[in-house]
This record gives structure tokens, sequence and C-alpha cells, in this order.
């Protein structure tokens, strides 16, 4: 059979004591799954009946979190756009420049925003603020490469029209509406 090749039989040894081993490190006890029954007591007796009177405690925590979400998204935006002109390969000055911002941004991007969170809550403390930065930094990122893609993938046709007649490469680049009039 093909399933008892020396190589399936290695393989399949290795992932048995890779998942021990692991088990062992993070302390993981199968024996802890009997108290799931404890979970359904606490979900019945802490969360009905329902308590209204935090209703507005609710209400403006959602609003700080929207807000959080909402300005470091903005602020990532704002800050992206010159990234993403750099990091575009047809626009960035020089390859070393658009190299330099493009590593930027994926590194920006590789970092997942609870990891930044993690940073800025051991060195600036809890609250909101920290969580904007972490949402920012990793938008930064995101925003920034896929702003570039649009860029490179922007038509060619009007920036070397506008070359044609005299402009600058960057004056070229900064082109958003062909059909605007130049005159």
């Amino acid at each position: 059979m093909v399933w008892f090749k020396p190589k399936y039989i290695f393989i399949g040894l290795f992932l048995v004591v890779a998942v021990w081993y692991s088990m062992e490190l993070t302390q993981f006890q199968l024996e802890k799954f009997k108290n799931i029954p404890n979970m359904f007591y606490f979900i019945r007796d802490q969360f009905f009946p329902l308590n209204w009177t935090i209703l507005s405690r609710l209400i403006d925590a959602s609003f700080v979190t929207l807000a959080m979400a909402f300005l470091g998204t903005f602020i990532a935006l704002i800050a992206a756009i010159p990234f993403s002109f750099m990091a575009a390969r047809n626009t960035s000055r020089h390859p070393v420049l658009c190299w330099f911002n493009r590593t930027i941004l994926s590194g920006l991007r590789s970092i997942p925003e609870i990891v930044f969170g993690l940073v800025f809550v051991v060195s600036l403390g809890l609250g909101p603020f920290p969580a904007v930065l972490a949402i920012m930094l990793h938008n930064i990122g995101v925003l920034g490469k896929l702003i570039s893609e649009l860029i490179e993938s922007a038509e060619t046709g009007p920036q070397e029209a506008m070359k044609s007649v005299g402009a600058t490469r960057w004056d070229s680049c900064l082109i958003f509406n062909p059909s605007a009039n130049l005159a």
C-alpha cells in the first residue's frame, strides 16, 4: 500500500512527537474539558436575564470602538498615500527608495494589529490610544501596498502625454483625471 512507505511512517511519527511535545510545552490537558458544563451554567446565570442598566455603558464603549477604528484607518490612509507613491515602481525616484518603501510597507502589513497592540499597551498603558496606533501602523502597510499597486497598474498614456508637452516626471505622475481640461 501507498501509506506504508517508510517516508509516510516517518512523517506520521514526526507529527505525533511534535504534537505530544507541543502539548507538554503548552500544558494542554484533555482533563480540563470536563469543566465545559460550567460554561453553560455561567452563560445561563450571568447573561440571562439581560441587565438593561449597563446598556448606556455598552453604547458608549461601542462608539469608542468605532472611533478607534475610524481614526486609526483615516490616519493610516493619510500616511499611506505618500508611502504608496514612493513604493510604486513607476513613480519612485530611485529603485533603492522603491525597494526600501516596499520593505517597510510589507513589514508593517505582516505584523498583526494584536501584536502592535500588545507592544503599545505595555509601553503606553491601557486605553484607546494604543489601539488607534496599532490599527494605524498595520493599515499603513495594507493601504500603502494596495494604493501602490493601483498606481503601478494605471495607464501610462496620460503620463506620456504630459511628458511630451514638457511636464516633469513628478507632474506627470500626479495626474488623476485624464479627461480634465489642461489648457
